[in-house]
Protein backbone atom coordinates (compact mmCIF):
# COMPACT_ATOMS: atom_id res chain seq x y z
CA UNK A 1 0.00 0.00 0.00
CA UNK A 2 2.33 2.45 0.73
CA UNK A 3 4.58 1.82 -2.20
CA UNK A 4 1.26 2.59 -4.51
CA UNK A 5 1.04 5.58 -2.45
CA UNK A 6 5.11 6.38 -3.23
CA UNK A 7 4.58 5.86 -6.84
CA UNK A 8 1.46 8.17 -6.66
CA UNK A 9 3.07 11.44 -5.26
CA UNK A 10 6.16 10.75 -7.55
CA UNK A 11 4.03 10.20 -10.56
CA UNK A 12 1.92 13.36 -9.51
CA UNK A 13 5.39 15.22 -8.89
CA UNK A 14 6.45 14.38 -12.12
CA UNK A 15 3.34 15.60 -14.01
CA UNK A 16 3.25 18.62 -11.86
CA UNK A 17 6.93 19.60 -12.70
CA UNK A 18 5.96 19.34 -16.46
CA UNK A 19 3.17 21.94 -16.17
CA UNK A 20 4.61 23.86 -13.99
CA UNK A 21 8.04 23.89 -16.77
CA UNK A 22 5.15 24.39 -19.45
CA UNK A 23 4.25 27.56 -17.86
CA UNK A 24 7.45 28.93 -16.69
CA UNK A 25 8.26 28.43 -20.43
CA UNK A 26 5.09 29.99 -20.92
CA UNK A 27 5.64 32.83 -19.21
CA UNK A 28 9.35 32.96 -20.32
CA UNK A 29 8.92 33.22 -23.39
CA UNK A 30 6.18 36.26 -23.29
CA UNK A 31 8.39 38.02 -20.86
CA UNK A 32 11.37 38.22 -23.75
CA UNK A 33 8.56 38.62 -26.54
CA UNK A 34 7.53 42.11 -24.12
CA UNK A 35 10.84 43.31 -23.41
CA UNK A 36 11.99 42.61 -27.14
CA UNK A 37 9.18 45.20 -27.74
CA UNK A 38 9.26 47.45 -24.88
CA UNK A 39 13.17 48.14 -24.83
CA UNK A 40 13.44 50.89 -27.72
CA UNK A 41 11.00 52.65 -25.81
CA UNK A 42 12.37 52.08 -22.33
CA UNK A 43 15.93 52.78 -23.62
CA UNK A 44 14.05 56.38 -25.09
CA UNK A 45 12.65 57.09 -21.95
CA UNK A 46 16.12 55.99 -19.95
CA UNK A 47 18.13 58.60 -22.31
CA UNK A 48 15.11 61.39 -21.87
CA UNK A 49 15.33 60.82 -18.07
CA UNK A 50 19.51 61.13 -18.24
CA UNK A 51 19.44 64.70 -19.51
CA UNK A 52 20.43 66.65 -16.25
CA UNK A 53 18.31 69.07 -17.52
CA UNK A 54 15.55 66.73 -17.35
CA UNK A 55 17.08 64.34 -14.40
CA UNK A 56 17.19 66.86 -11.81
CA UNK A 57 13.74 68.53 -11.93
CA UNK A 58 11.99 65.34 -11.78
CA UNK A 59 14.03 63.94 -8.71
CA UNK A 60 13.17 67.68 -7.30
CA UNK A 61 9.00 66.54 -8.01
CA UNK A 62 9.10 63.68 -6.91
CA UNK A 63 10.68 64.48 -3.97
CA UNK A 64 8.13 67.68 -3.36
CA UNK A 65 5.88 64.72 -4.08
CA UNK A 66 6.57 62.44 -1.35
CA UNK A 67 6.35 65.44 1.09
CA UNK A 68 2.82 66.48 0.00
CA UNK A 69 1.79 62.71 0.18
CA UNK A 70 2.92 63.07 4.10
CA UNK A 71 1.34 66.54 4.78
CA UNK A 72 -1.62 64.69 3.01
CA UNK A 73 -1.64 62.01 5.59
CA UNK A 74 -1.01 64.20 8.72
CA UNK A 75 -3.26 67.04 8.04
CA UNK A 76 -6.18 66.08 5.19
CA UNK A 77 -8.42 63.35 7.38
CA UNK A 78 -10.54 60.97 6.68
CA UNK A 79 -10.71 58.68 2.99
CA UNK A 80 -9.61 61.73 0.89
CA UNK A 81 -6.14 62.40 2.92
CA UNK A 82 -5.45 58.53 2.15
CA UNK A 83 -6.71 58.76 -1.55
CA UNK A 84 -5.04 62.10 -2.18
CA UNK A 85 -1.91 60.63 -0.30
CA UNK A 86 -1.94 57.50 -2.58
CA UNK A 87 -2.26 59.10 -5.27
CA UNK A 88 0.68 61.08 -4.87
CA UNK A 89 2.82 58.44 -3.90
CA UNK A 90 2.05 56.48 -7.09
CA UNK A 91 3.02 59.45 -9.22
CA UNK A 92 6.17 60.18 -6.80
CA UNK A 93 7.26 56.06 -7.71
CA UNK A 94 6.53 56.53 -11.38
CA UNK A 95 8.50 59.63 -10.83
CA UNK A 96 11.30 57.48 -9.30
CA UNK A 97 11.22 54.90 -11.96
CA UNK A 98 12.24 57.58 -14.34
CA UNK A 99 15.17 59.45 -12.11
CA UNK A 100 16.14 55.35 -11.51
CA UNK A 101 16.74 54.79 -15.50
CA UNK A 102 18.44 58.13 -15.67
CA UNK A 103 20.79 57.16 -13.42
CA UNK A 104 21.07 53.75 -14.82
CA UNK A 105 21.91 55.51 -18.09
CA UNK A 106 25.03 57.22 -16.03
CA UNK A 107 26.08 54.13 -14.77
CA UNK A 108 26.23 52.56 -17.91
CA UNK A 109 28.35 55.48 -19.02
CA UNK A 110 30.49 55.39 -16.62
CA UNK A 111 31.45 51.90 -17.26
CA UNK A 112 31.69 52.23 -20.65
CA UNK A 113 34.07 55.13 -19.93
CA UNK A 114 36.29 53.17 -17.40
CA UNK A 115 35.93 50.27 -19.81
CA UNK A 116 37.40 52.81 -22.47
CA UNK A 117 40.07 54.05 -20.05
CA UNK A 118 41.01 50.72 -18.92
CA UNK A 119 41.41 48.84 -22.23
CA UNK A 120 43.73 51.66 -23.81
CA UNK A 121 45.30 51.25 -20.32
CA UNK A 122 46.18 47.52 -21.33
CA UNK A 123 47.01 48.45 -24.50
CA UNK A 124 49.76 50.86 -23.76
CA UNK A 125 50.97 48.14 -21.34
CA UNK A 126 50.85 45.35 -24.01
CA UNK A 127 52.58 47.91 -26.29
CA UNK A 128 54.89 48.87 -23.72
CA UNK A 129 55.85 45.38 -23.03
CA UNK A 130 56.34 44.25 -26.47
CA UNK A 131 58.56 47.54 -27.06
CA UNK A 132 61.08 45.91 -24.50
CA UNK A 133 60.98 42.68 -25.48
CA UNK A 134 62.14 43.88 -28.75
CA UNK A 135 64.44 45.71 -27.55
CA UNK A 136 66.43 43.53 -25.44
CA UNK A 137 66.20 41.28 -28.36
CA UNK A 138 67.52 43.29 -30.73
CA UNK A 139 70.23 44.04 -28.36
CA UNK A 140 70.76 40.20 -27.75
CA UNK A 141 70.80 39.90 -31.67
CA UNK A 142 73.36 42.58 -31.67
CA UNK A 143 75.81 41.14 -28.71
CA UNK A 144 75.60 37.40 -30.49
CA UNK A 145 76.56 39.40 -34.05
CA UNK A 146 79.25 41.37 -31.99
CA UNK A 147 80.57 37.89 -30.09
CA UNK A 148 80.63 36.34 -33.13
CA UNK A 149 82.53 38.72 -35.05
CA UNK A 150 85.17 38.42 -32.70
CA UNK A 151 85.31 34.59 -32.33
CA UNK A 152 85.89 35.39 -36.51
CA UNK A 153 88.54 37.80 -36.12
CA UNK A 154 90.13 35.35 -33.51
CA UNK A 155 89.66 32.19 -35.81
CA UNK A 156 91.04 33.85 -38.36
CA UNK A 157 94.22 35.65 -36.62
CA UNK A 158 95.03 32.34 -35.00
CA UNK A 159 94.73 30.57 -38.59
CA UNK A 160 96.75 33.54 -40.20
CA UNK A 161 99.07 33.10 -37.19
CA UNK A 162 99.28 29.20 -37.97
CA UNK A 163 99.67 29.86 -41.77
CA UNK A 164 102.78 32.04 -40.95
CA UNK A 165 104.26 29.70 -38.68
CA UNK A 166 103.69 27.29 -41.51
CA UNK A 167 105.10 29.67 -43.85
CA UNK A 168 108.30 29.93 -41.33
CA UNK A 169 108.87 26.11 -41.12
CA UNK A 170 108.88 25.46 -44.98
CA UNK A 171 111.17 28.41 -45.69
CA UNK A 172 113.41 27.25 -42.76
CA UNK A 173 113.54 23.82 -44.89
CA UNK A 174 114.36 25.52 -47.52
Amino acid sequence: METIFLIIVLALLVIGLVIISFFALLFLTLLIYVLSHLYPWFRKIAVWAAKPENLFPVLVLAIILLILAILAVSFVSGIIGILLAVVLLLIAALLFILVDLGVLVWIIRLIAWLYGLWRRLLVNIYAFARLQTMKFKIKVDVQKETDWKTKWAEMKNKLSEEAEQARRKISRQK
